[in-house]
């Protein structure tokens, strides 16, 4: 939470599953379930006259991903998936859109990792959306790590085998349709954030990986868009601290 902006709990849950093949590849498949809960603080710039412009959000995710080195130092990447993401009694048919990733890697020493690569994406109420860029994974000594991973720069100390300590930040966002019966009848919320973070990792038990992290959302904006995707209303907020966990089992 911050300023006027309302306070956001989420919730993930994810199951994944990945088959080894030839040269170190790998094959995978997923699916994801986010749960969105707003809780909003009286009066608000979104939508006036409302306390609650909209509550909880569900999203879901169904993909597959696929890793393969096609040569001693490249690799190719590929990736799809199909998302549904919607207010609690909105239409799941209406909060539809689908994602293509297409990337290549080159392996300049082992130390350094390079590649890019671009993004297709299909969004309810958008028009198809282009976006690459590069991707940097540079290990200079075994203690530390620098990556560019999507839209996101990471940097990692490993402390020992089990403790590993690092930050980063990036651009991060999503969008989901409106409950037809809300006050903006069938539109569609957006949120973009920049976040700037620490964390500790700990593997420290075999087949479990946990993850603290604490950060700031430097920038916060929302939007509130008609059916077809048009913005009616935005609104900043003021940069918003955060929390979170994360358990990976791995079995």
């Amino acid at each position: 939470g911050g300023g006027q902006a309302p306070d956001l709990w989420t919730n993930l849950f994810r199951l994944s599953w990945e088959q080894p093949l030839p040269l170190f590849g790998r094959f995978g498949l997923f699916g994801e379930y986010t749960n969105r809960k707003y809780e909003f603080h009286g009066e608000n710039n979104f939508i006036p006259g409302t306390d609650d412009p909209w509550g909880t959000a569900h999203r879901m995710v169904v993909g597959a991903n696929l890793f393969q080195p096609v040569h001693e130092q490249w690799a190719i990447v590929l990736a799809a998936d199909v998302r549904w993401h919607v207010e609690d009694g909105a239409s799941l048919s209406d909060g539809m859109s689908w994602t293509a990733t297409v990337g290549a890697g080159y392996r300049v020493n082992e130390k350094l990792d390079l590649g890019a690569g671009f993004i297709v994406q299909d969004s309810f109420g958008d028009e198809l959306f282009f976006i690459g860029g590069p991707q940097i994974d540079w290990r200079p000594t075994p203690q530390w790590r620098f990556a560019i991973v999507g839209t996101e720069l990471e940097i990692q100390y490993n402390l020992n085998r089990a403790w590993q300590f690092g930050g980063g930040g990036g651009f991060t966002g999503h969008r989901f349709r409106l409950d037809d019966d809300g006050p903006e009848p069938g539109g569609i919320a957006a949120e973009s954030r920049f976040p700037m973070y620490i964390q500790a990792r700990y593997r420290g038990i075999d087949d479990l990986d946990l993850t603290w992290r604490m950060g700031v959302d430097v920038t916060r904006e929302f939007r509130v868009e008609d059916s077809a995707g048009n913005t009616l209303r935005r609104f900043d907020s003021d940069p918003s601290p955060y929390i979170s966990f994360r358990a990976i089992w791995r079995f």
